[in-house]
């Protein structure tokens, strides 16, 4: 049944699509779908001391303070879960072409978090042991 509605969705935000599109207006049906939204992505769920780097030519060249949190988000993850499992030494890596957004100083939310990440990617562990020369080259790409 979820997966009806998902699809029941999906089928209603694709013709919402073409309406915005075509300039064609629904305020109070809108009202109903984007209220709800709202409330959802509104949540508080976290507290940052600082700003985290959301600069696309930081992140996609160097270390930045998102990307360390967002990989100790996964190590993090990972560990909870058990992907980590029987493994010793662990790395964790991250495209910063990834990172999409800053998260500002104070309240984070749902939405800031989205938006920081927005592709529904998933994590993946492997356990090939790999050589300093092909640590290196991941680190530079």
């Amino acid at each position: 049944m979820e997966l009806v509605r998902n699809y029941e969705k999906r089928i209603l935000l694709f013709f919402l699509g073409i309406a915005l599109i075509l300039g064609i207006r629904f305020p109070v049906f809108a009202d109903e779908v984007q209220y709800p939204q709202d409330a959802k992505y509104g949540e508080v769920v976290g507290k940052s001391e600082v700003e985290l780097s959301g600069e696309r030519e930081k992140n996609r060249a160097m270390e930045t303070n998102n990307g360390n949190f967002i990989t100790d988000a996964m190590y993090w993850y990972a560990e909870k879960t058990g992907m980590l499992e029987g493994l010793d030494d662990v790395m964790v890596l991250m495209n910063g072409g990834s990172i999409r957004a800053a998260i500002p100083k104070g309240e984070v939310t749902k939405r800031e978090l989205f938006d920081v990440s927005p592709y529904g990617n998933l994590l993946m562990t492997r356990t090939e042991l790999l050589t300093g020369c092909q640590n290196i080259f991941i680190m530079n790409h």
